[in-house]
């Protein structure tokens, strides 16, 4: 995850800023979750979150289904720039029953998130722990999502479940997360671009690293590293149905049972 965050959005009707304790300094309008910020906001609005951890006892620690751009590792003394690495901006399911981030994104426009830690996550029996995307056109960019889990046979997607939609992946992180199925990324249909992200360490049954059933999966510059999956169809990305086209990726030190194949 890089250090600083640049992020290209649509224009911005409105901001709203996000801290612990509803301590934004003088910023304003103020919420202390970023679930109350998304709720006030509009399509086109941006949502600056102030570095703290965030938490939930509902389903999800955050849902979205409006045309934000959502950016985290702001300070509440500094609302200029965003530095998600010295001030890590995180989205904690606390191990709990939820998923990290629902987005629902039907019939809007472009939804984006950059700049967040999505960790800790275990809901149960569904699909997608760390983020989960039912549709909608979505840029995720510089995320962590780290530790997250969904291993119930039949799910998939530890850290993301792209079941519909646009979806553009650029230089985020996933590492440590579990699932049935694509422990660190499950794609069930859509069109997903994959540019310079990390896919490290993560496990599954099916696929360690990424299952693929449906869909069509363009990656460029990608290092996929270190995931393990439990069978022979445990390869870091297991392909089951549509497409996926790969170009300079780095794939590669897979521990799966047997053979260590990566693609399959």
């Amino acid at each position: 995850m890089g250090s600083k965050s640049s992020v290209a959005h649509a224009q911005v009707n409105n901001t709203h800023f996000v801290a612990p304790g509803e301590e934004c300094g003088e910023a304003t309008p103020c919420y202390e979750s970023i679930q109350a910020a998304v709720d006030a906001a509009a399509n086109g609005d941006l949502i600056k979150v102030s570095r703290g951890r965030y938490t939930s006892v509902l389903s999800q620690v955050v849902y979205i289904d409006k045309a934000i751009t959502l950016i985290g590792g702001y300070s509440t003394t500094d609302w200029d720039r965003s530095d998600p690495a010295k001030r890590p901006t995180i989205i904690d399911g606390e191990g709990g029953d939820r998923r990290g981030v629902y987005i629902e994104g039907h019939n809007v426009p472009t939804i984006t998130l950059s700049g967040l830690v999505i960790q800790r996550t275990s809901p149960l029996n569904t699909k997608g722990a760390g983020i989960y995307i039912q549709n909608g056109s979505v840029i995720l960019r510089q995320n962590l999502v780290v530790s997250n889990t969904t291993d119930v046979k039949g799910t998939s997607g530890g850290g993301l479940q792209v079941n519909y939609g646009t979806v553009i992946l650029i230089g985020n992180t996933f590492q440590n997360n579990n699932a049935a199925g694509g422990g660190g990324i499950g794609i069930g249909n859509g069109l997903v671009t994959m540019q310079h992200n990390y896919v490290l360490s993560n496990g599954a049954f099916f696929g360690g690293g990424l299952q693929i059933q449906g869909g069509t999966v363009a990656m460029k510059g990608n290092i996929i590293l270190d995931n393990s999956g439990g069978t022979e169809q445990g390869p870091s990305i297991l392909i089951t149905g549509g497409s996926l086209d790969a170009e300079n990726d780095i794939i590669a030190d897979t521990n799966s049972d047997p053979g260590g194949e990566a693609i399959s």
